[in-house]
């Protein structure tokens, strides 16, 4: 899909990884978010984009530099794939990809990352 970029990745992660030969992917939620064309709040998602990424992310944890969105690294951040209206993920906990309905992910991830005096905001992202 063309997320390889410099970093960690799923291919070179742990020692057994390297061993495979397949090409492995970025696995940083914040490096993807700052090289999609095309980022936004969720809620400003063109409804036309019936496809995109989706990510997830304290509110403090995104700024505006310029006219761009910047993800920092807090450790709060997770990334999905919104298509045929699911979000693809990986589940940390179940070590696997699961599939949630948008309205799902939101409220698993607004009760998982929410403390007292936080927001979570939800971004889309265009696809590279």
């Amino acid at each position: 899909m063309g997320y390889e970029f410099a970093g960690p990745t799923c291919k070179n992660f742990t020692w057994d990884d390297k061993q495979k030969a397949e090409a492995g992917a970025t696995i940083r939620v914040d490096d993807i978010f700052k090289r999609s064309q095309q980022t936004g709040l969720l809620e400003d998602k063109s409804a036309a984009m019936t496809e995109c990424l989706i990510f997830v992310t304290l509110a403090s944890n995104v700024s505006k530099v310029g006219g761009s969105l910047v993800m920092g690294n807090h450790p709060r951040k997770h990334i999905g794939i919104l298509s045929h209206g699911k979000v693809w993920n990986y589940s940390n906990t179940g070590n696997k990809v699961v599939a949630d309905t948008l309205e799902a992910f939101k409220v698993k991830f607004t009760n998982a990352y929410r403390t007292a005096g936080t927001t979570v905001e939800f971004y889309y992202g265009k696809f590279i």
